[in-house]
């Protein structure tokens, strides 16, 4: 199963995107899927980032939902 962020960085075009449209370093985007212990995010991306990268993709003309950011935390349709 895909976390938020590694569905977010495929869904916006890799991480020089994602770079790009979160203002931050590639360095920073590879953070989110790594574990917290690790000095990541365990595969979230920040609330603060998650309204840049909206405001930005917006802009760019990039499809991004704030649902997007919340692939893989909720139930799906399918399990019920």
């Amino acid at each position: 199963m895909m976390n938020p962020a590694g569905h977010v960085i495929e869904k916006v075009g890799g991480v020089d995107a994602a770079a790009r449209l979160s203002e931050r370093s590639k360095n920073r985007v590879y953070r989110w899927g790594r574990p917290r212990e690790s000095g990541g995010c365990d595969g979230l991306i920040p609330a603060e980032i998650q309204r840049r990268m909206l405001i930005n993709a917006r802009v760019a003309g990039v499809d991004l939902q704030p649902i997007d950011f919340t692939v893989g935390l909720l139930p799906s349709e399918d399990a019920a």
